[in-house]
């Protein structure tokens, strides 16, 4: 959930153009690092998106945030719905990993 809030924030932040300068410089300062590229590829999407997609990616990830906030309250309440919900929200993301593995993007995890 923080991670989530902080992409949030981060995405309200990049807005300025200082900002985005110094995560640039901060990323050229390490050339051969896994920084510098995973920098200056987010720096490179992030600004090729129009504004109508950076608003629905900030409420997407606000909403998630939401979800896993009250999910997280619930269960640590011990509520019956809160349990419903984990099942629900984790069940919702099958649809997403069948077709992730049926269209061969297959990413290699840790």
């Amino acid at each position: 959930m923080v991670l989530l809030l902080g992409v949030a924030y981060g995405e309200l932040r990049l807005r300025d153009a200082s900002l985005a300068a110094k995560l640039l410089s901060w990323a050229q300062t390490r050339p051969y690092g896994l920084e510098h590229r995973i920098v200056a590829q987010l720096l490179e999407w992030f600004s090729g998106l129009s504004v109508s997609r950076i608003y629905a990616l900030r409420m997407v990830t606000l909403a998630y945030a939401a979800v896993f906030a009250v999910e997280g309250v619930g269960l640590w309440m011990e509520k019956r719905w809160a349990e419903w919900l984990t099942t629900i929200i984790t069940a919702s993301l099958i649809p997403l990993e069948s077709w992730r593995y049926s269209t061969g993007r297959q990413s290699a995890r840790c």
